[in-house]
């Protein structure tokens, strides 16, 4: 499992972190929702690993997510972007078709 972090996404991971105090909770990526056009969506929120979980270390957090979310996020990237008002986190996949705009 290859996914990788922006510089900006780690700091601002770190900082959200410091927020959650201790212990610890695990960044999970998950299947949001599918769109027609058979993309998927993702979300992420801390959350605790499950037995099932696969886990990525990653600059002092742990990113965790299961099997099926999983085929979805080799060579992935996970960016941060602020655009005036808007902000946010942005899977980014090598891989993925053009989406309908859901």
């Amino acid at each position: 499992m290859a996914i990788q972090f922006t510089p900006e996404a780690v700091k601002e991971l770190k900082e959200l972190l410091k927020q959650e105090g201790d212990p610890k909770p695990d960044l999970r990526i998950h299947i949001q929702h599918r769109c027609g056009c058979g993309n998927v969506h993702f979300g992420m929120g801390w959350d605790e690993r499950r037995p099932e979980d696969e886990v990525v270390e990653q600059d002092g957090f742990r990113v965790v997510f299961d099997k099926e979310t999983a085929q979805y996020l080799d060579d992935a990237e996970v960016d941060f972007e602020e655009r005036g008002v808007q902000r946010g986190f942005v899977i980014r996949r090598p891989n993925a078709g053009h989406c309908c705009g859901h």
